[in-house]
């Protein structure tokens, strides 16, 4: 399967689409904390792999929390019967 050009960023590429300083980006793969590739001492990045990484770091609203606690409590009560 191949990767169309389109779809992998070199490291100005990325930190631009992410909104990150390159150095930034530079300490998050040195971290391991962002999808990279690694040819010799080039970093590219595919844009699916950065969406998926962005979309993690996901903040859950107030109405999700308490969503979650409520089916909580009605799968928690199920089992105690």
């Amino acid at each position: 399967m191949t990767v169309p050009v389109t779809e992998v960023f070199n490291l100005n590429q990325a930190a631009e689409y992410v909104s990150l300083s390159k150095s930034a980006i530079y300490k998050k793969t040195s971290e391991r904390n962002i999808p990279h590739f690694k040819q010799g001492k080039r970093l590219y990045f595919k844009r699916s792999e950065l969406d998926e990484w962005l979309t993690e770091l996901k903040i859950t609203t107030h109405a999700e929390i308490e969503k979650e606690a409520a089916d909580y409590i009605i799968r928690k009560g199920k089992f105690r019967r």
